[in-house]
């Protein structure tokens, strides 16, 4: 039976523990914990832009939009105030022109229409009108 006081016994514990002291920082850079004496950090930048679904030739674009019925006509104008904005959000060449554009995009607004309002239940505070 080995002493566990023996010279021996307590050789292997030293050796032991200093070799975990050594190798578990090493072991831990894999999962990104600590930079550690050689700095194996790497810093990689991807930029990735899908291409553009329509190519409009020029650099400037005028939106028109119409309804024949008077009362949707506020409803083609704010249209052609959000396809003017997300044209020039995505596209930071394109350009409106209302005077002189290289393309014109023509939208017409036939029908409209606002779904009627759901009731839903509020546990917490009772029936809300109008949500979802």
């Amino acid at each position: 039976m080995i002493d566990p006081t023996s010279w021996d016994s307590r050789m292997r514990k030293v050796v032991f523990t200093g070799s975990l002291a050594l190798f578990v920082p090493f072991l831990t850079f894999g999962q990104g914990f600590g930079q550690g004496i050689a700095k194996l950090k790497k810093t990689v930048t991807l930029e990735r832009k899908l291409p553009a679904a329509v190519q409009l030739p020029g650099s400037t674009f005028a939106v028109k939009a119409t309804a024949p019925n008077p009362q949707y006509r506020d409803v083609a104008e704010k249209l052609r105030q959000m396809v003017e904005t997300e044209l020039v959000r995505f596209n930071s060449q394109l350009s409106p022109n209302q005077d002189a554009p290289d393309s014109i995009i023509t939208l017409t607004v036939s029908n409209f229409n606002v779904p009627p309002p759901v009731a839903t239940f509020d546990p917490y505070g009772g029936t809300i009108c109008g949500g979802k």
